[in-house]
């Protein structure tokens, strides 16, 4: 690793604010190849709405992946499951490359980050040289936005309400964690209300999502 990302990886380890980690991550981009980058970090709670937090520096408003149609966007589809790279045409003119990543100190939670330049997919000589270098960044910037927007940790939790919220966070009903943790249905959502008015949140969804980010559910 030369002194340049070194300095980089200095930077990205202290940005305290979305606008800096932007500043950053163009940077990386830039130094990568490619012109603009898209990183996109998710709870892929599953049967629910996932919830996202998106870090882009593409003119439009909106990033260039739509998370509502993941299965249909074959670089989003490829880094849910997937920490390997995926390169793939971006336009009539343009190559796009997406790196996978997640983090062990936050359950659940997936980064996705991903470049775009015009010109074509990376070569050969490209991969063997980049590909290292991009999962580093994407790592990097994948921490840093867990550190940035992780809320204050001021809820506890009790051991069954943390037990109860892993069950929902991988798709179990309230009646399937009763059976599972052969208690009543009744007790699971006394459990939930508990959790969710601790929390300060609306519903268990958002409940598994903000205990997720505190980590609270390890």
């Amino acid at each position: 690793m030369d002194a340049w990302h070194r300095h980089w990886l200095g930077r990205a380890q202290t940005a305290t604010n979305r606008q800096e980690l932007t500043s950053i991550a163009s940077d990386a981009a830039q130094a990568l190849g490619f012109e603009r980058f898209c990183y996109l970090q998710s709870t892929w709670l599953l049967h629910s709405r996932a919830v996202v937090l998106t870090l882009h520096n593409h003119l439009i408003s909106r990033p260039p992946h739509d998370l509502s149609r993941a299965d249909a966007d074959p670089a989003i589809a490829h880094c849910r499951f997937s920490n390997l790279p995926f390169v793939w045409r971006a336009s009539a003119n343009g190559a796009g490359w997406a790196q996978g990543v997640s983090s062990p100190r936050a359950l659940g939670v997936r980064g996705i980050f991903s470049l775009t330049r015009e010109g074509p997919p990376p070569d050969d000589g490209d991969l063997q040289h980049v590909e290292p270098l991009l999962s580093l960044v994407s790592k990097a910037i994948h921490d840093a936005m867990l550190r940035i927007e992780r809320p204050t940790r001021s809820a506890t939790l009790t051991e069954r309400e943390r037990e109860v919220l892993r069950w929902t966070a991988v798709g179990k009903t309230s009646t399937e964690v009763a059976q599972i943790l052969t208690i009543s249905e009744n007790t699971i959502k006394f459990h939930i209300k508990n959790a969710t008015h601790k929390l300060g949140v609306a519903n268990k969804t958002a409940a598994v999502v903000k205990a997720v980010l505190m980590g609270l559910l390890h």
